[in-house]
């Protein structure tokens, strides 16, 4: 069932879009938060996180990553940009939904290009959907009480 969902989603760009916090050094620990609005609940949902250092994925409060400070690297000086994909359709509701992505930089390199998210899937009338997502509201750590 998911193969056949996957084939009919429509192309997504190559590259992703990339955000990122100014001023981050090897310790910092940033939020990146936005609210979207939608007009019913998505029959099918995804989000795909790409990375050069750690995070942790939260949706509507709820932490939908399936470690702590994710993704696993073998060598601690690795900070190529790793994808990893959720499918986070059991978490959303049907008028608004919050995605929060706690992103901490992998020692010792700091990139510009930190996290890009894209989301993707099946809206409420079965059609498919694509978009990179942008958050507008980035917090460091001591700034902003996490999503819990």
């Amino acid at each position: 069932m998911l193969f056949l969902q996957a084939i009919s989603l429509q192309a997504q760009r190559f590259q992703p879009h990339w955000i990122g916090y100014p001023d981050v050094d090897s310790t910092a620990q940033i939020w990146f938060r936005q609210t979207y609005l939608c007009e019913g609940r998505p029959q099918f949902a995804m989000l795909e996180v790409v990375t050069t250092g750690y995070f942790d994925l939260y949706v509507n409060g709820y932490n939908v990553s399936t470690d702590v400070r994710m993704p696993f690297r073998k060598q601690a000086f690795d900070d190529r940009p790793i994808s990893l994909c959720f499918d986070i359709t059991r978490f959303l509701r049907p008028d608004s939904n919050t995605i929060a992505v706690w992103y901490s930089p992998s020692y010792p390199h700091i990139q510009p290009r930190q996290v890009a998210i894209s989301y993707y899937g099946r809206d409420a009338e079965n059609r498919p959907f694509s978009r990179s997502l942008q958050f507008l509201n980035a917090h460091r750590t001591e700034d902003f009480i996490g999503c819990r």
